[in-house]
């Protein structure tokens, strides 16, 4: 997660301006409790500007941008095309790590939208844990015991995904899901809703 290893492979035609980046240096799951809880909070606390920042980024790049869901398609197609990856590693660039972030959030507040039942928590369980200290999605008493929903790692890994394809298709071995941002709210909604088998 570090932004100062490697040097990107090109900057693209992708357009920056007004866009400020999150601020990390640990993966979620090495950081403290202390670390995992003030992030959590400062991202929380953040949703608006964040939301903010990612229609500036939208926009400046030429795509309409209401905020709404249908937004998301024309993003996840620029993120596709447009994500960079540094040229010795395969492993995307800070930048494009922290749009995934913006988008991770955008992904939860969808899912809360359609079901006010969800809500935001900080990760809990162990390393093995899925989410674990990272921002999750919680859902209904009756859900699976201890499932959360991840948006973050969810996003982190697409994004992963994304520049690898494009530094060694080979490696990659399949194309990026082109629908992977409006698939994460279905996802994150039907994971944490009561369990039916009950």
């Amino acid at each position: 997660m570090d932004p100062g290893f490697g040097v990107a492979a090109s900057d693209g035609d992708v357009v920056w301006s007004g866009y400020e980046v999150h601020e990390l240096s640990k993966a979620f799951d090495e950081l403290t409790p202390s670390e995992a809880r003030s992030l959590f909070a400062r991202l929380m606390d953040g949703r608006s500007e964040r939301a903010e920042m990612i229609a500036r980024f939208a926009r400046a790049n030429g795509l309409r941008w209401s905020g709404k869901e249908e937004d998301l398609q024309p993003l996840n197609d620029l993120f596709i095309e447009g994500v960079d990856f540094y040229a010795d590693s395969g492993l995307p660039t800070y930048s494009w790590v922290s749009i995934a972030w913006d988008v991770a959030l955008l992904v939860g507040d969808f899912a809360i939208a359609r079901d006010p039942h969800l809500k935001w928590a900080i990760g809990r369980g162990g390393k093995r844990m899925q989410g674990f200290q990272s921002p999750v999605i919680v859902g209904h008493p009756g859900a699976v015991p201890g499932y959360q929903a991840a948006p973050f790692i969810l996003l982190q890994r697409y994004v992963a995904h994304c520049a690898v394809v494009k530094w060694d298709p080979i490696t990659a071995r399949s194309a990026p899901r082109p629908d992977m941002f409006v698939r994460a709210i279905d996802g994150v909604v039907k994971s944490v809703q009561p369990n039916k088998m009950d």
